[in-house]
C-alpha cells in the first residue's frame, strides 16, 4: 500500500503530541539552522581576517585593511581567475558591477555584513503572545 507524498514525509516524524506541533515546521527549522550555522561560520571567517589585519596594523604601526580580493589571491591563487572566466560566459554586468566592489572591500566586512544578512534570514521568529491567552 502506497502512502501519498505528504504522508511519506509525515510517516519519518514521531507519532505523538510532539509529532503535530513538528507537522509543516520541520524543514524550516532545518533551513533555518542552516542559515545560522553558515552566519557562524562567516563570522568566524571574520574574526580571522581581523586578527590578521590587526597584526599587520601592530607590525607597521599604521591601520592596515587588506581587501578581500588579496586575501583571496593569497589563500587560492587560481581561484579568482576562473570565477571571472566563468561570470564572462555566465553573467559578465555580474562581475563589473557587483563582484569587482566586494573584492576591493575589506575582507573582515564583507564576512561580517554576510553573517549579519545570513543571521536575519535564519533568525527564528518570536512567538506571538496573544492577549487572552496570557
Amino acid at each position: 500500500m502506497a502512502l501519498a507524498a505528504e504522508d511519506q514525509s509525515d510517516a519519518l516524524l514521531p507519532a505523538g503530541p510532539v509529532a503535530r506541533q513538528w507537522r509543516g515546521m520541520y524543514p524550516a527549522r532545518m533551513v533555518r539552522f542552516l542559515f545560522r550555522l553558515l552566519a557562524t561560520i562567516s563570522l568566524a571567517v571574520a574574526v580571522i581576517l581581523s586578527v590578521l589585519d590587526a597584526t599587520r596594523s601592530v607590525a607597521v604601526s599604521r591601520l592596515v585593511l587588506t581587501p578581500l580580493g588579496d586575501t583571496l589571491k593569497a589563500a587560492a591563487p587560481g581561484m579568482l581567475e576562473n570565477a571571472h572566466r566563468a561570470a564572462e560566459r555566465s553573467w559578465p554586468f555580474l562581475w563589473d558591477t557587483i563582484v569587482v566592489h566586494l573584492l576591493a572591500a575589506p575582507g573582515p566586512l564583507v564576512f561580517a555584513v554576510l553573517a549579519l544578512a545570513l543571521y536575519a534570514i535564519g533568525h527564528r521568529p518570536e512567538r506571538r503572545r496573544d492577549f487572552a491567552a496570557d
